[in-house]
């Protein structure tokens, strides 16, 4: 059974409480009843009110999943796009481990350097530059 299916029986189950309460109390005002009224006022009054409170609780449980369940999709989501920047930082430490290593430093810088040059196409830019000064030199 759904959840929200259970949740309107729950108020259902209620709503008939609370009625067969004002029944009893109908009925023992017109005099229909005597002490049959009396019990369908305390019989009706407290099943509604029990099943009531029970709704209640499972309405409140019910929008606090679903809180989460939206915060959950939220910070998902964030992270998501946080995975991109983390492999920018990826590319950061290849750099920093080519700076700081000692042996073979040169041919190190050097993958670095054509790496970033793929991403950005700086490379080439400096080196025509530089050829113009050279030249003009």
């Amino acid at each position: 059974m759904e959840p929200k299916t259970a949740e309107r029986i729950l108020w259902v189950i209620a709503a008939l409480g609370f009625a067969v309460a004002i029944l009893g109390a109908v009925g023992e005002l017109r005099g229909w009843w005597n002490d049959l009224g009396e019990w369908m006022i305390g019989v009706g009054s407290l099943v509604a009110v029990l099943v009531t409170a029970y709704a209640i609780h499972v309405n409140a449980n019910a929008s606090q999943v679903e809180a989460v369940q939206g915060g959950v999709e939220v910070t998902h989501g964030k992270l998501d796009s946080m995975d991109g920047k983390l492999d920018k930082l990826d590319k950061l430490d290849d750099i920093e481990e080519a700076i700081i290593g000692e042996q073979g430093m040169g041919g190190q810088l050097d993958v670095v350097q054509v790496k970033l040059d793929k991403q950005t196409g700086v490379l080439d830019r400096q080196v025509r530059i530089l050829e113009q000064i050279r030249d003009g030199l």
